[in-house]
C-alpha cells in the first residue's frame, strides 16, 4: 500500500525559512524601529529576515540567526 507522508523535516524547515525571506505579517509585542524616529508597539507590521548561517569554534557549532528588516503594513 503507497500513502502520501507529506513533507519531510528536513523540506518543512526549508519551507518556513523560505517564507521569512519574504515580507509577512508579524505582530510587534515589543517596540520595533520602523525607520529612524518611528517605533511601532502592539500593532501588525511587516518583516523579512536574512539567515545568518552559524559557525564553528573550539567548543562546538555556534547557532545561526537571523537579521530582521521592518516595515509599517500601510
Amino acid at each position: 500500500m503507497k500513502i502520501n507522508c507529506g513533507p519531510s523535516l528536513f523540506e518543512r524547515i526549508e519551507a518556513a525559512e523560505e517564507r521569512k525571506k519574504d515580507w509577512h505579517d508579524f505582530f510587534a509585542l515589543l517596540p520595533r524601529r520602523i525607520a529612524p524616529g518611528d517605533c511601532r508597539w502592539l500593532e501588525t507590521i511587516q518583516r523579512k529576515g536574512e539567515r545568518i548561517p552559524g559557525k564553528f569554534c573550539k567548543g562546538g557549532r555556534v547557532p545561526g540567526f537571523w537579521l530582521w528588516e521592518y516595515r509599517s503594513k500601510a
